[in-house]
């Protein structure tokens, strides 16, 4: 999604959403016995109004991030290997699985009870 078209999106459902919390403040609540006075009227809007800018702009920074990718994304992470790696094999990592090649098997750890393998430079990086 675009900056601009979140940003119109943004206005969009917060109108929408502004005017449904009126509506319910101004006529349902009313008709059910509960008057609220005007000064918690002011504090619900101000809270409403707290709620979607902090909103707006975790949203904002989380969609202009980048997204890590491939292999940026399993570097340094333990997982569980479904083969052994001798060099290669295949690796679940956070419920994926990859295709694993070691060029470097003093550095792959392989817990041969569960399967459990990780690649590290430093070997004690990763605990099984």
């Amino acid at each position: 999604m675009s900056k601009k078209a979140y940003i119109l999106f943004n206005i969009a459902t917060g109108l929408l959403k502004g005017a449904s919390l009126l509506l319910i403040i101004l006529w349902l609540l009313p008709l059910w016995g509960v008057n609220i006075p005007i000064w918690g009227i002011i504090l619900i809007v101000a809270a409403f109004l707290t709620y979607e800018i902090v909103t707006f702009r975790l949203g904002r920074r989380a969609l202009e991030r980048k997204p890590v990718i491939w292999a940026e994304a399993i570097v340094g992470r333990c997982g569980k290997a479904t083969t052994q790696l001798a060099p290669g094999g295949y690796v679940q990592v956070n419920g994926e699985l990859w295709r694993a090649l070691s060029s470097d098997t003093k550095n792959v750890l392989w817990d041969a009870n569960d399967g459990s393998v990780c690649y590290s430079p430093t070997p004690t990086f990763c605990t099984f």
